[in-house]
This record gives C-alpha cells, structure tokens and sequence, in this order.
C-alpha cells in the first residue's frame, strides 16, 4: 500500500526509475520534516524499484556508528541480490588503507579516501548495473560515516553514466546551523540531482491516514478532524501513535493523548536532532506561563533553526509547542532537580520582564518552590487574580504553596479562606479559625474581614474575642469596622459589642455599595427609607460581582425584600443566580436559590419557592450553610405550609447548627416552623415557635412585620386554640405597629384581624383583598377573596360572594393551594347554576366571546392543552355542541371576536363597594 499523500513523489520516482532501466541513472534526495515519512517513502520506492526489476540495496545510517569506516557501504554490498562474487570484491576494496589529499577543487567532504577505492568500486557497480539496473537507498545519509559519505558522492557524481540510481534521504530543515554539511553541499552541486520532499499530511491526508488507522469514512466531518490535526499537525508518527492511544475507546471529537503519544513526541524530538533538544524543553517550561517571547532569553540566544526544524516537524506551531501534551513529552524524563532548576530560572526571568503575576505563579507552581524574596507577593496576586476569573484551582494552588512558604502570613490564610468560601465554606472556616486562636499578627482591616467570615461558621467566642482586639486608629479602618459591624447586627445583634451603637438615621456619604452594608439593619429595624431602596437598587444596577460585593448585593436584595418589594427583588435575583450559575460559582448559587426561594415565597408562588428551596439544599450540603442554614429551610417550610404541610418534614430536616436560633435566620426559622406546625394542626406547639420568635425580635430591636409577621401568625395559632381575644389584641399590636404599614404586611394584619372581629369583617376583607392584589402576594390574595367570598355569602350577598369564592378557587388552582383548595372543595360549583368550576368558568367565558383557545391560554397564563380540556368538560357539564351553542347557553353574546377584553364588573357588598378580582403579578415602580 502507498503511503498516504505522495502520489506526486511515486510518480516522479517513476520517471527517474524508467530512466535507469533506459541506461541513465541519477540521485534523488528525499528531504523533508523529521518523522513525516521520508524512510516510509524510501521503503516504497524500494518496493517499486523491485517490481520493475532493478537490484535495491539498502543501508541505514546511524549516529551510533559515525566512527565506523565503511560502515553505510558495508551495510549496501550486504544486502540480499548482491551476486557473492562483487560482494566479496567490493568488501575487499574496502579494506585498503591510506586516503587521498584533499584538493580545493574538489568538493567538499571528499580526500578521506584513496580515488583508487571510489574508482574501482564504480567500475563493479558499473558491470554489475550493465546486467540488472541499481538503485542504492540509503536512509539517513546525516548520519554515515565519512567514508561512506565520500565514496557514495563520487558514485553520485559518475551515475549518470550507468543505469545506477542512488536515493538517499536528509532531514530540512536541519536543526542545529553548527552541523557538518559539507557533503551536502556536494550532492546540490550535481546537475542531474532530483529533490523531493514529503512534509506533513494536509487535512486531506490526515483524514485518510486515520481512516486507515480507525476505520472511520475518509468523509470526516471538519470538525472531528480538526481536533486531530491541532495535536499533530498532520505529522504522521504522531497520527499513528495518537491514533493508538484512542483505538480502545474509537474514534472521538476531542482525541486524548496517551502514552503512545508521548513516546511518539520523544522519538520525533530525536529524529529531528540534538540541536532541537534544549529549545524544544525551554518553550515546555514556557508553555506553563505562554512566555514564550522570552525564549532567546532563557536559551541565551535564538535557535533560528531549531525552531523551524521544530515546526516543519508540527511539534510547535506559531512559536509554541502544540499543546499541554507535547510539553509533558518533552520535559518527560528529565530528572525532578532539572526541572525545577528550569522552572525556577523561567519565573526569575518572567517576574523581570514585568509579565502578569500569575505567568509568573505558573512557574511557581511548577517548580513546588516560593523560597525567592519576591514569591509570596507574587502568588497573592495570582490567587486574587485568578479569582476575579473564577478560575478557584489554580487560586487556590497559588495560595497552597504561599501558604507552605510562610505559614503563619494572615494576609494567606484570609485569601485562601475566600478562595476555599466559593465552594466549601466549611472547609474555607477550617483554614482562617487558627488566626483566632492563634498568635498571628493582624492589622486592623485583616480582623474587620476575618469577622466578617466568622459570621458564618465560626463560634460567638471567637467572634467576640476579635472584636475585643479590634480599635482601628485610622479614619477609613473605623468606617469598615461600622459597615462590618453593621452586617453583623443584620444577622446576629447580640454579638456587636455595646459600646458600638447603631449609625445615626440616613445614609452617609460614599460609595453605593458602603451605603448599602448600612440600610439592611435599618431596614429590619424600622422599615427603611425611600432612599434606602433607592440606593439597594443603585447598587443592583451599578456593581459588578465578585468577593469583596457579593455581601453588598445581597444585602441590597434583602433590603428590597424585607420592605415588601419582593416584586422588584425578583429579576434582581433571577438576574445574579444566572451570572453565578454561569460562572460556576456553587456557594453563590445556592445562596441566591435560597434569596429566590424566599422571594417567591412572598410572591405566593409556593410550588416554585419550595422547588427552589430544594434546590439550594442539593447545591450545598446541610454541613456547610453555617447559620445561613435557616434561610432555604425556612422558604421550603413556609412552601410546603401553603401546598399542604407534610408532618414528616420536620423530622426530615437536617441538624441545625447550634448558633442558629441566636441569629436572624433562627428567627426566621422560628416563624417558618411555627406556620408549618400551624398547618399541621399543632397550634400550641406553633404558638410556642411565634412566641419565642417574637421575644428574639423584640429583644435584637428588629420587631418588623414587613420581616416576620409573628403576631399575625401568633393570633391565628390562638384562634385555632379558641383564644379571640388575644388574637385581636396581638392583631391591633400588629396594625399598630409602625413597619406594618406597607400593602403586604397590612394586607395580611386585615385579614387576622377580620377573623377576630366578625362585626367588621367583610369592610376588612375588603380592604385586605385591594391591599394584597397590588403588592402581588397571589396566595394571600388568594385566601383573601376565599374568607370574604364566605363572609358575603354568610350575609346573604350570593352573586358578590359567588364571584369571590369562583376567584379564591382559580388562584387555588394555579397555585396548587391544597389546604384551601380543600376548603372551597365544592362550594363555588355547588353555586354555580351550571356546575362549572371558576377555571372552567373563566375558559368559557372567554371562549364565548369568540377568543381562540391559544388566546384564552395566553390571556389564562394556561396551557393550550388545559383549555381545551376545560372546555370539554364544559361543553358535557351544559350539554352543548360547540362555541354558539356555549354563547347561547352562558348568556354571553356571540359574535365578539378578537374585541378588547373587559375587566368584569366587581360584585358588590352592602355598602356599595366592589370585591377585586384577582389579578397576575404587576409590575409596580420603585418606591
């Protein structure tokens, strides 16, 4: 079989071959890259040769045997076919001794040997070719001795005149300029000299060779083949080698080498030439940091012709090595000490040209070794700025060796303390918590931010214990010491020492981001300001993120969320979880699962806030939330209370950190309990979980009903202990509150208190449904309209309370509200007059005003599948066929296609107000 892509070469050969037979021979040199085919092609030639029916002899050159006299020749005249008798002459030629004088006319590389050797040698072959044409191969030729080399170039210079053809093969480019050449200069000289090459295989050829190789169509896809072709650069050892590598597992898109390859890269590297060594292993530790640029510097000069010797080979491309894999080829036996030695001279040499800190790191890494003066800097830099790319291995290899070097640098373990944060924040508290028992020293900003990371795993000892030692001095250190102390009273205001009052009211100057760290706290004490959601959503809009803002963030989202803005907290949130879900970023993600968790939650998308909630848990296991534990087992109760509360949940839950309930999130995890047991009928034991949220609040000065409604929640848990009384006077402390003023939060006192006033309860109701329809919370609306339906149906008002009750049970439906779809569980359908139910109500309405069923489903936030499902239900409920039949029989006119939709008129109550109808969520401005 031909080898692949050099047809034109056979061809050429061929023409050369036919010459010989016709009684003139000629040299032919076959050049090229090194380990790109030119001994395959030789061989082929061979091959040809015999078939047409000339004697071949073969010879090999090798380094190893330079200092052999005759040994290439002896190699030729022992080859099979050669008749005894010219053998035997030809070797005794051989042996004469003596050499001839070198005469500068004649060329280059001869005079070593006597003329009468070369002479009477040719003449043997001459006979012997008068009889069976010849053709002398000899692979190599470089490496011959240099008696060899001078006979055969003055064969090469008489075979014209007989049927000889001598063929030899030579690397080009050569790798090392300082390299004997002189024989070839004689070859060029010669008139009748043919060249060929055979460089590496083109795609076409790459795709052929592996078809052989693989089995797979010669028709690949360019993508496929690209991948293969960017490793090997279509040099065809390294085809073969990858093409083994990958055979157990066939063909891939992305191949991956193995160890055939890498021995194949070494076997290419020899082949190319010693010269080629020492730049092919610089630009391998260059690889570790793309320096290549400073190649020259680290060789101490340039290698012009290594590097092209190199490249014709497909070993660099571009002026760098083809991939990762190469490199390791490359440095691949060179002994441990060596290859720090290099690494360490190429991060010297990479720090003094100025290149970026982690060029520098790579080297570092590579090398295991930061003893140099300038080290630590530099993989402190690395790590923060391998950070910013969210590139968390190689920061924390970084800061791993810093560490190592000096390991009791605070500024170290604070960094690699964020590093490990983003993925384990357990693991990220085992390495800061000996800075707080430690002797460590830390400036004053060093133990603002270490309190700021011990507010999540580490124990109120050590927090307390680095607050005592902090007294910042400086004007900018107090500010961040206010801002962290701050963050600190939003999560757990009993460990901020007393002698560190809350900021006066307003926001200070600064930056947004430092404004933002104030208005959380003042938010959970007193409702917050216009400005301060001004300034959280200033924040959401304007600041990148990244370590040093996600706290800022977060807190903006909370800000939002706990002054009953939850609507424009949303894509806020949703907005943040795409960018860390992109970036990778498992600690980040799960926390702002956990913020949407609770967001839906407020919004009355129960079903979702529990998938959410869920969700977060599986991206981070219970063991490292820290107290933060509380916020996504809060939203998943809370959830589950709405879809209908599961009694085997609480046993299901994960052990709770024993700091929890000393922490906003203990409160919230309070309240949350407290309305799943509410829901499960266990009214004292969820009386007992508002109680003792409420002290907490109370006692931590964050008593906000916009936060935790506990009162109104309390009041239910005593009406269901038939306790009125207390309910109403926990209710009026509720309304009276001063953050109780926002729709939500009043929206949701009207309704407890319409539960224990009865004279008052629908006028309360009412207001609670207006109240509740526009801050969005569709599950309380939804409750809402339910409990006013039957106070108007209690009163005798059927249409209005039916129109209230067909509401409440669509809103029910759409939200999967078991618990109160078990409540109104027949009672809009028992007073409809046709049985329908709200759904199916809504879906006929709008069909008999001539919508279509992909309108109604749009309009309906529904399916094109549930429409259809409810009107046949319908059409089988009121025994009709179709669309007019459905107008005539719902009493709505036919006929009004595509018109505007109307709002519905309200039903009425006594005293002439109307009950509003429940509505999607809307979009409301900023406070």
């Amino acid at each position: 079989m031909n080898p692949v892509e050099r047809d034109t070469q056979l061809d050429r050969f061929e023409r050369l071959l036919d010459d010989c037979l016709g009684g003139r021979g000629g040299t032919l040199t076959l050049t090229g890259p090194a380990a790109c085919g030119k001994t395959e092609l030789l061989r082929a030639l061979g091959t040809a040769a015999e078939a047409r029916g000339a004697l071949v002899l073969t010879a090999t050159a090798r380094c190893a045997e330079r200092s052999v006299r005759f040994g290439v020749l002896h190699q030729l005249l022992r080859s099979p076919g050669l008749p005894p008798q010219e053998r035997a002459a030809a070797l005794a030629l051989l042996d004469l001794p003596g050499a001839a004088e070198q005469c500068q006319a004649d060329p280059p590389g001869t005079g070593r040997v006597p003329l009468r050797v070369d002479q009477e040698l040719w003449l043997l072959l001459h006979d012997l070719a008068a009889r069976t044409p010849l053709v002398l191969a000899v692979d190599d030729l470089r490496y011959a001795d240099p008696e060899s080399r001078q006979t055969l170039i003055h064969l090469a210079t008489w075979s014209p005149t007989a049927p000889v053809l001598l063929v030899v093969t030579e690397p080009d480019p050569p790798s090392d300029s300082g390299a004997d050449r002189d024989w070839w200069t004689a070859l060029l000289r010669l008139p009748h000299l043919t060249r060929l090459r055979a460089d590496r295989l083109g795609e076409r050829g790459t795709a052929q060779l592996l078809a052989g190789l693989l089995g797979v169509p010669a028709a690949l896809p360019s993508s496929w083949l690209h991948s293969w072709y960017e490793l090997t650069g279509g040099n065809p050892l390294l085809l073969r080698a990858l093409a083994e590598d990958c055979a157990a597992d066939g063909p891939s898109a992305r191949p991956v080498p193995g160890p055939a390859f890498a021995l194949a890269v070494r076997a290419c590297l020899h082949r190319v030439g010693a010269g080629a060594a020492e730049p092919a292993r610089a630009l391998a530790v260059l690889a570790e940091s793309g320096s290549t640029d400073l190649l020259p510097q680290l060789l101490g000069g340039p290698a012009p012709e290594a590097l092209a010797a190199l490249e014709a080979a497909g070993l660099v491309a571009d002026g760098r090595l083809r991939g990762a894999a190469v490199a390791r080829a490359v440095l691949d036996g060179l002994p441990e000490a060596e290859r720090t030695a290099r690494h360490l001279r190429a991060a010297r040499l990479v720090y003094e040209s100025g290149a970026a800190a982690e060029s520098v790191a790579a080297h570092l890494l590579a090398a295991r070794d930061a003893t140099g003066p300038w080290a630590l800097p530099v993989l402190l830099d690395a790590g923060r700025a391998a950070l910013r790319r969210d590139d968390h291995a190689f920061a924390e290899a970084c800061l791993a060796l810093a560490a190592a070097a000096a390991p009791g640098e605070a500024e170290v373990a604070l960094l690699r303390g964020v590093v490990r944060f983003r993925t384990d924040p357990r693991a990220a508290y085992r390495l800061i918590r000996p800075l707080a028992h430690g002797q460590v020293e830390m400036t004053d900003r060093q133990r603002t931010g270490f309190v700021r990371m011990l507010s999540w795993h580490g124990t109120e000892a050590e927090i307390a214990g680095t607050l005592t030692a902090l007294a910042p001095a400086d004007a900018a250190d107090r500010d961040e010491l206010t801002r962290s102390l701050e963050q600190l009273r939003a999560i757990a205001p009993h460990l901020v020492p007393p002698g560190h009052p809350a900021p006066p009211p307003g926001l200070p100057a600064g930056e947004p981001q430092q404004r933002s760290a104030l208005a959380l706290p003042r938010v959970l004490r007193s409702g917050g300001t216009p400005d301060d959601l001004r300034t959280a959503e200033l924040v959401l809009r304007t600041t990148p993120l990244d370590d040093t803002t996600y706290g800022s963030l977060q807190s903006a989202l909370y800000v939002l969320v706990y002054a009953d803005r939850a609507d424009l907290a949303a894509p806020w949130c949703a907005g943040l979880l795409r960018e860390v879900t992109a970036r990778r970023i498992p600690v980040w993600q799960a926390l702002l699962t956990a913020t949407m968790a609770e967001i839906k939650v407020r919004l009355g998308e129960a079903s979702a806030a529990e998938q959410l909630a869920r969700q977060a848990l599986e991206l981070l296991p219970p063991s490292g939330w820290g107290v933060w534990l509380g916020a996504p087992l809060s939203a998943l109760m809370l959830a589950t209370a709405a879809l209908g509360a599961a009694p085997e949940l609480e046993r299901q839950l994960p052990a709770l950190p024993d700091r929890l309930v000393r922490t906003r999130y203990g409160a919230q995890f309070l309240h949350a309990r407290g309305r799943h047991r509410l829901a499960t009928g266990a009214a004292d034991a969820a009386l007992e979980d508002f109680t003792r949220c409420g002290r907490l609040l109370e006692e931590w000065g964050l008593d906000l009903p916009s936060f935790l409604p506990w009162r109104s929640d309390a009041a239910r848990a005593l009406l269901a202990l038939r306790r009125p009384q207390q309910a109403r006077a926990l209710a009026l402390a509720q309304l009276g509150h001063p953050g109780a003023g926002r729709p939500r939060t009043r929206g949701l006192t009207l309704r407890v208190l319409a539960a224990c006033d009865p004279a008052r309860r629908i006028e309360l109701l009412r207001e609670a449904v207006e109240l509740l329809e526009d801050c969005g919370d569709r599950a309380e609306l939804a409750w809402a309209l339910a409990e006013l339906g039957e106070a108007l149906l209690a009163a005798g008002q059927r249409p209005a309370g039916r129109e209230a009750l067909r509401q409440a049970l669509g809103g029910a439906e759409e939200l999967g509200l078991v618990p109160l779809l078990a409540r109104l569980k027949g009672v809009a359908e028992e007073d409809d007059p046709a049985g329908l139910s709200a759904s199916e109500r809504r879906v006929a309405e709008l069909a008999a005003a001539g919508h279509s069923n992909r309108e109604i489903a749009e309009r309906l936030f529904i399916t094109v599948s549930t429409v259809e499902q409810h009107l046949t239900h319908t059409y089988r409920k009121l025994r009709v066929k179709g669309r007019a039949e459905l107008a005539r029989s719902l009493g709505a006119p036919a006929g009004e296609r595509h018109t505007a939709p109307r709002r519905a008129a309200r039903p009425t109550g006594a005293q002439g107000a109307t009950v509003p109808r429940a509505s999607r969520s809307r979009r409301v401005s900023s406070a």
